[in-house]
């Protein structure tokens, strides 16, 4: 049987993608270790085409806006996983907003689209599409207006409405002179 390793191990190792200079990783820690409970990385096309830009020929049409590609949201599984999932989430949009982004982009396999979907997504017509930098595994692709994220959570009663829009959290700390630097569009 293969070990496989913790979350907190997987991140030790920055991969290649995270160092790119358009691109942020947030992080989440537990308070008393400061060991990783989750990561979401932000790619923006201010320096290049995001990934799935070209994976998906219909997102031509978005490429003249301010996009920011989410991926790699991994959450370490636990009690504390739905409240790091949304943390993670209210962060990257209170970045995107922040940052004035048109559109937040993600692919999510089956087990992951019905998430975008509740989460008030728009599904680019055509998937799944085979991923090439997620070893072609088909992925549906979903594009979300970030003025409208509000509005569309609200409309729907998602739990997370209430959190995105009225609840200032704490222990969400954005380094903001940071997060400008990286997604400057000047």
């Amino acid at each position: 049987m293969r070990h496989m390793p913790s979350l907190a191990q997987s991140l030790q190792m920055p991969e290649p993608e995270d160092l790119k200079s358009d691109v942020l990783v947030l992080l989440a820690e537990r308070k008393f270790d400061a060991q990783p409970l989750g990561s979401l990385r932000l790619q923006s096309n201010v320096e290049r085409p995001l990934r799935l830009e070209g994976e998906a020929p219909l997102l031509t049409e978005f490429s003249r806006h301010r996009l920011v590609e989410s991926t790699r949201l991994g959450v370490e599984l636990g009690p504390a996983s739905k409240v790091v999932t949304a943390s993670l989430i209210k962060a990257a949009y209170e970045i995107c907003h922040g940052c004035a982004v048109d559109y937040n982009v993600t692919g999510g396999r089956r087990s992951m689209s019905q998430v975008f979907r509740s989460l008030q997504f728009d599904e680019l017509e055509g998937g799944p599409f085979p991923i090439s930098f997620g070893n072609n595994i088909p992925h549906w692709i979903f594009v979300l207006p970030i003025r409208e994220f509000e509005a569309r959570l609200q409309v729907a009663q998602h739990w997370y409405y209430d959190f995105m829009s009225n609840t200032r959290h704490p222990d969400i700390d954005i380094d903001w002179q940071y997060v400008l630097s990286v997604f400057d569009w000047g």
